[in-house]
């Protein structure tokens, strides 16, 4: 029943990278230094996939192959499914 704390985790996670994401968006908002912000971006981007396998690892106690695995599945389904359907409902996707 590792599941359920996995998601609550998870989803303070998002919460999280949010708030990290915010500094980039004002960056990017403001058209000020917009090689930074793309950096910044990407640094953020990368931190969240080693931090969410991480959270894999630990919470539902399975091998860094299958913590990578589950992250790459995560990453696919947010460009398969998320950003696309915000892009319809007219919201701006994070990033």
């Amino acid at each position: 029943a590792d599941g359920p704390g996995c998601i609550a985790v998870y989803n303070w996670a998002s919460v999280l990278w949010a708030v990290l994401q915010l500094p980039t968006i004002g960056l990017d908002l403001l058209g000020i230094a917009p090689d930074l912000a793309w950096i910044m971006n990407l640094a953020i981007f990368i931190a969240s996939l080693v931090i969410e396998g991480f959270l894999f690892i630990v919470s539902l106690r399975v091998a860094p192959w299958q913590a990578a695995a589950l992250v790459a599945i995560d990453v696919v389904l947010n460009q398969m499914v998320l950003w696309p359907v915000s892009t319809k409902l007219g919201c701006a996707p994070l990033g």
